[in-house]
């Protein structure tokens, strides 16, 4: 039998300066973190206590799944989210295919954006997101990925994006995406082109 595995580590990043408490065995795995709320809220708020996050995750052989939670307690009221995702391979399409979606609802108080999901307006906001990579070749693949953003008193946007990206046997790779957003009416289109070559 293989012993769970049992870690607390303390990070101090650019991103969000935490405490994390992390346990895990075979494909299963718990983290209970307490973070710093002026990296992720910002230093013009003040809090009550430092923000509490949560999560569960899963791994099993074709698919794997997250579930996760925060809580601040803000001086103007209480901030909340909730997210869920799930990776399934696609090995009956093609080898290296996969599918992806992601879905998450919060709450804020009124002027304050959801920093947990990104939302920007107050009160409560909820988003979701599906991909599809699939292989045509070996080397030649695309992806297509669909958002929806409800940013409570903002408006809704939502964004359809995708790309073609050809990977050589020499550690070079082309490709081209294309990213169609729409909120409150203001429609965007952006095109974008890569070529890299990794240096051995």
């Amino acid at each position: 039998m293989v012993a769970p595995f049992l870690a607390v580590r303390w990070t101090v990043t650019d991103d969000v300066d935490q405490v994390r408490l992390t346990w895990a065995k075979d494909g299963f795995g718990l983290m209970l973190s307490i973070e710093d709320p002026v990296d992720r809220w910002g230093s013009d708020s003040s809090f009550n206590t430092p923000d509490i996050i949560g999560a569960w995750k899963l791994k099993q052989v074709g698919w794997d799944a997250k579930f996760s939670a925060g809580f601040a307690d803000l001086s103007d009221g209480t901030a909340w989210a909730v997210q869920a995702g799930a990776t399934f391979d696609l090995k009956a399409i093609a080898e290296d295919d996969k599918f992806r979606f992601k879905v998450g609802a919060g709450g804020a108080p009124a002027g304050t954006g959801n920093a947990f999901l990104g939302c920007d307006g107050g009160g409560v906001c909820t988003y979701a997101m599906a991909s599809l990579r699939h292989y045509w070749t070996s080397a030649l693949s695309s992806a297509i990925t669909y958002a929806f953003n409800d940013h409570g008193s903002d408006p809704d946007s939502y964004s359809v994006a995708g790309n073609l990206v050809w990977k050589g046997r020499d550690s070079t790779s082309v490709g081209f995406g294309a990213r169609h957003t729409s909120e409150g009416g203001d429609r965007e289109w952006r095109g974008k082109f890569k070529l890299k070559r990794e240096l051995r």
